[in-house]
């Protein structure tokens, strides 16, 4: 009987034991969690305001790159009616230049015909002028 009684005792006393370890293990375990509760409360707080400041900076991102986009569209349009413009400044000048082209060999075709009509006039008066020597010198 002694015997059983020292075995429960025993039994107990390392029960005891070992639920005093449990509830150690398990108070640690709490305390644990609670920093890692404590821990990612921060962490969630930290990545929240970065990921508003991020998607903020994003905005803003996105604004600039709409504005610049816009300018890019003002640009290429501006460019394009300089060009435009430029193309029909050109055309003209162009135009002027063919139609100076055209009445400066209008004026030499006309001066070569005005060149030829008198080259012919003098060729008829030499021959005109010919014949009367000619005759000049039969009467004489």
């Amino acid at each position: 009987v002694v015997s059983i009684a020292l075995l429960r005792n025993e039994f107990v006393i390392k029960l005891d034991r070992e639920i005093a370890a449990k509830l150690i293990a398990q108070e640690r375990l709490d305390a644990h969690q609670k920093q890692f509760s404590n821990s990612v409360g921060s962490e969630r707080s930290t990545w929240e305001s970065t990921r508003k400041a991020l998607l903020e900076q994003l905005d803003e991102e996105t604004g600039q790159r709409v504005h610049l986009q816009r300018r890019v569209v003002d640009l290429e349009h501006k460019a394009a009616a300089d060009f435009e413009s430029q193309r029909y400044v050109w055309e003209q000048s162009r135009n002027v230049l063919m139609l100076d082209q055209q009445h400066s060999v209008q004026r030499e075709a006309d001066k070569d015909r005005e060149l030829k009509l008198l080259h012919d006039e003098i060729n008829g008066l030499r021959a005109g002028m010919g014949n009367l020597w000619q005759g000049n010198t039969t009467f004489s």
